[in-house]
């Protein structure tokens, strides 16, 4: 009866353990284990764990270069101060924004973004992350090439539309 009582415990705290083990894991690693969490590594973003991932398109290289669309949903309440706080986005969409769009949105989903229009009631941002040149003599302000990553946020169906393209 002892080995019994024994065993149970034993039992008991090795399931514990382990429980424990991969929540503190997945917690610590959150990062690399979902789409969000890992756009949240690659540009050093603040985003709620509460965001949702709705649809994931990618087409990346070995390098981890191309274009991901995320189309990403979260609760209004938790957005304050992170990189989804809609209230500190543009009404308007540049040139170049919109080719970058189009393009993502084109390859993924074969069809023209048109929903995309200021009068529709959208919020952008957008983030540029240029890399320098390794091996440059030129100036370490040379640079090689520029990653972009442009959040929208459609008022009307209130979801996030992430385009991120790296080169």
């Amino acid at each position: 009866m002892k080995t019994f009582k024994y065993l149970f415990k034993l039992c008991f705290v090795l399931i514990s353990f382990l429980v424990l083990l991969f929540f503190g894991v997945r917690y610590c690693f959150w990062e690399s284990l979902t789409e969000i969490g890992a756009l949240s590594y690659r540009w050093n973003l603040d985003i709620p764990r509460s965001a949702k991932v709705e649809e994931f398109y990618k087409s990346v290289g070995v390098r981890g270069d191309g274009w991901r669309l995320l189309v990403v949903s979260c609760n209004v309440k938790k957005i304050k101060g992170t990189v989804l706080d809609y209230t500190k986005y543009h009404d308007s969409l540049d040139l170049e924004t919109m080719e970058v769009i189009d393009k993502i949105y084109a390859m993924f989903l074969k069809k023209n973004p048109s929903h995309f229009n200021v009068d529709s009631g959208i919020k952008v941002k957008k983030i540029q992350k240029e890399k320098p040149l390794e091996d440059s003599d030129i100036s370490k302000k040379a640079y090689s090439y520029c990653n972009v990553l442009v959040i929208i946020y459609d008022v009307v169906q209130k979801r996030y539309y992430i385009f991120e393209e790296i080169l």
